[in-house]
């Protein structure tokens, strides 16, 4: 719960100051900068994609080291099943992808990069 808490933390920040930010540093109107939103939302529906596909590899491969068989139409016997370790195993990658793309973006807004680089960077952050 804690990876995940950091993460939506770190979204929520981005999300809260977008609009303002943009305002600020590149003389926007309210109205041109609301489409600043559509790159992280863009983000977040493939993180949302993604994400599901690498867990469900994550818990193949689980089941698969401690010798259980997965069964998609009867359901898995979850008993002896190590769940927490399945779901943390991308964890880290994931972290490092994230802490990445928020100091590329920061960097970003620092140099007022304009363009493709900046909607790109916003993304990265959506996708964690």
């Amino acid at each position: 719960m804690f990876v995940g808490g950091v993460f939506y933390t770190v979204f929520g920040c981005l999300a809260a100051s977008l609009s303002t930010t943009f305002v600020e540093l590149y003389d926007l109107n309210y109205l041109e900068a609301g489409p600043a939103y559509l790159p992280a939302g863009l983000g977040g529906i493939l993180a949302a994609y993604a994400t599901g596909k690498l867990l469900n590899v994550d818990y193949q491969r689980t089941a698969k080291k401690h010798g259980l068989e997965v069964n998609r139409r009867s359901g898995d016997d979850l008993s002896g099943f190590p769940i927490e370790r399945a779901r943390l195993r991308s964890a880290v990658p994931l972290a490092v992808v994230s802490t990445a793309a928020v100091i590329g973006y920061g960097w970003s807004l620092d140099r007022k990069v304009v363009g493709h680089f900046r909607s790109s960077s916003q993304i990265k952050p959506g996708l964690s």
